[in-house]
């Protein structure tokens, strides 16, 4: 997929270099065209740069930092590991939620990408997708600039990832999401294995131009270890 999404940018680049390439024959005309002309010339030049920083994007390694702030109707879960860390409030605040019919879980998933290539890797636009023991739990989008620096460079993308238990609780996913919560605060004995699922995206002018795949990243959690 990689391969054809190459070749695609590489017609691109091509089609690109016709036009400036005629622009550059017909320079000799009035000076508002010669304005435009120069411009398009930039844009191309902008946007070689552009795509080949999104190829390179998908060349670096990436894996599942830390997933971190969880929290389970306002109670932080992170430093609980037995039901001896719970506190009076704390079953108190998961009950009112329970009561009012909405029972938030909040975390991050941060995602680290190292760019062993010598050219930096820069994306506009992320879509994911996370899953729970191959269960989809949620899908989300990151509309911002990520920037991962050349020959070795690391950069975090943290997922924010939000759902009301008391919606899904007659599903499988509450379920997964159960036993990858407990997995991760190393309580009980369920294993968990959590996928991600990157789509990213650069702005090339005023178009969007999206890699056709998505770049799978996975982490596998043991309770107990």
């Amino acid at each position: 997929m990689a391969g054809h999404f190459q070749a695609a940018i590489y017609r691109f680049g091509v089609s690109m270099q016709k036009n400036v390439y005629l622009n550059l024959l017909n320079f000799n005309a009035c000076p508002m065209k010669k304005i435009a002309r120069l411009l398009i010339i930039v844009i191309f030049i902008n946007s070689c740069a552009t795509l080949k920083e999104l190829i390179t994007f998908t060349k670096c390694e990436f894996r599942v930092k830390s997933v971190r702030e969880v929290t389970l109707a306002g109670v932080n879960l992170n430093r609980k590991t037995a039901i001896a860390d719970f506190t009076m409030d704390d079953f108190a605040s998961v009950a009112q939620a329970v009561i009012r019919g909405v029972v938030p879980m909040d975390f991050y998933i941060d995602l680290e990408a190292k760019n062993p290539n010598t050219q930096n890797a820069s994306i506009d636009k992320i879509e994911w997708i996370v899953y729970i023991d191959d269960q989809e739990i949620l899908t989300g989008t990151i509309d911002q600039k990520v920037s991962v620096p050349a020959n070795n460079g690391l950069a975090i993308i943290p997922l924010k990832f939000q759902v009301d238990l008391k919606k899904i609780a007659r599903s499988s996913a509450a379920r997964s999401l159960a036993e990858f919560a407990l997995s991760a605060m190393q309580i009980g004995n369920h294993d968990s294995r959590l996928t991600v699922k990157i789509k990213p995206s650069v702005s090339v002018g005023s178009f969007l131009l999206t890699y056709p795949g998505y770049i799978k990243v996975t982490k596998e959690f043991s309770a107990g270890n």
